[in-house]
């Protein structure tokens, strides 16, 4: 039988998409902020609140932040200009925990050498506080520091300018350990055996005494007062991804 009998179809291949992931994983999940959770404004409207969405309930008290709507992928951000923070004064002490996972939605809009935090949490500087923090003056790498002064690790990866990413940070209290994440990748390690606070005040975009301000935007951040398991870990950054699309 010839070869010209035969007539040969293409079949065509649709590649299997990333199952879309809702919500990030519940476990040991203590803070939740969304943008989205924001109602009742208008585009480039100022906040005065932001609620939580986990159910713990810790409303944020905001100043000088606006919510900017359908601003990345379709979802709302909250937009804060160099000069604007959102704190929760009193979060009981069970909500924070010594080992840890910060995640945030985040995109930087400065190129000076200052510094902008994306997360605080602590009464004073020199008491034990968390600062999880992207350095202007150190090539715009993250970093973890306790009181303000003392780096417990950094990453080795900037985080880009005016792009939107998903950062991580995870600390093991058993350990020392330290890992920063960019949108899922490793991006620092280290090692250094420190005891933060477990009580005080807890800060979006700046520091505990209205300094190191974060100019850009946020469309997420959550806290889990534990190391994240692999599953969990990937399951959250991958929510995050999806959130903003990247």
């Amino acid at each position: 039988m010839s070869l010209s009998s035969f007539s040969f179809h293409r079949r065509s291949v649709t590649p299997v998409a990333t199952a879309a992931i809702t919500s990030p994983d519940a476990t040991n999940l203590q803070l939740w902020y969304n943008a989205d959770a924001i109602v009742g404004l208008s585009d480039n409207q100022t906040i005065t609140s932001w609620p939580e969405s986990s159910g713990n309930g810790h409303t944020l008290t905001c100043s000088s932040l606006n919510w900017r709507s359908n601003f990345v992928n379709g979802k709302s951000v909250v937009q804060a200009s160099g000069s604007a923070n959102a704190v929760d004064t009193l979060p009981p002490a069970a909500v924070y925990a010594s080992s840890f996972t910060l995640h945030a939605a985040i995109r930087r809009n400065w190129s000076s050498s200052t510094v902008g935090d994306i997360c605080v949490i602590g009464t004073s500087a020199g008491a034990g506080g968390r600062y999880w923090a992207c350095i202007g003056n150190n090539a715009f790498n993250m970093r973890l520091q306790k009181d303000n002064t003392s780096s417990v690790g950094n990453s080795t990866t900037p985080l880009g300018f005016q792009t939107w990413a998903v950062v991580s940070v995870a600390y093991d209290n058993s350990t020392g350990g330290v890992t920063f994440y960019l949108n899922g990748t490793v991006v620092g390690t280290a090692t250094n055996s420190t005891t933060f606070i477990n009580t005080g005040s807890l800060w979006l975009l700046s520091e505990r005494n209205a300094a190191e301000w974060w100019t850009g935007e946020m469309e997420e951040f959550l806290m889990y007062n534990a190391v994240q398991g692999s599953t969990a870990l990937s399951n959250t950054i991958t929510y995050l991804r999806q959130r903003i699309g990247v």
